[in-house]
């Protein structure tokens, strides 16, 4: 049987008070969150140094987006996918980490697939792109789709 370590619980604060939000994405150790309002408030921390084990996330910049439900860092770190229920936005991760208003290299409208509550979205290696919804309390069923994408 595998083990797991035991894990690292750090308390994290907004500079600027608090955020609704459920975008999260680490890139080169730092840690990004997306809030999920009408502007898509980007905001950082870098992984405390010390045992204090508190994070203060730092509002960088904007990706102009209403109600992010997900983000990922691609693995080689190139690339950052956000989701909203009606678009996947592929942004260079370059362009996120200088702030500011961002903007996106690829949008892919998603609406059409009729999800019943977007949620999640992940991206593997081979350029394919994963999203997934919740399903609904009189069917149950969530969906899983993946889709084939040429990332810049």
């Amino acid at each position: 049987m595998r083990k797991t370590a035991r894990p690292e619980v750090f308390s994290a604060t907004y500079e600027d008070g608090a955020h609704n939000a459920e975008a999260l994405f680490v890139v080169g150790g730092d840690i990004f969150v997306v809030t999920k309002d009408r502007v898509g408030g980007l905001y950082r921390s870098a992984r405390p140094l010390s045992d204090r084990r508190e994070l203060t996330l730092e509002r960088i910049g904007q990706l102009g987006l209403e109600l992010v439900t997900d983000a990922e860092a691609s693995l080689d770190e190139a690339s950052i996918v956000v989701r909203t229920s009606k678009a996947v936005i592929v942004y260079r991760t370059a362009d996120v980490l200088r702030g500011g208003t961002v903007p996106y290299e690829l949008h892919i409208p998603i609406g059409g697939l009729k999800e019943p509550q977007g949620e999640g979205v992940a991206l593997d290696v081979n350029g394919m792109l994963f999203l997934v919804s919740e399903g609904r309390p009189w069917n149950r069923a969530a969906r899983f789709i993946s889709l084939r994408c040429s990332l810049p």
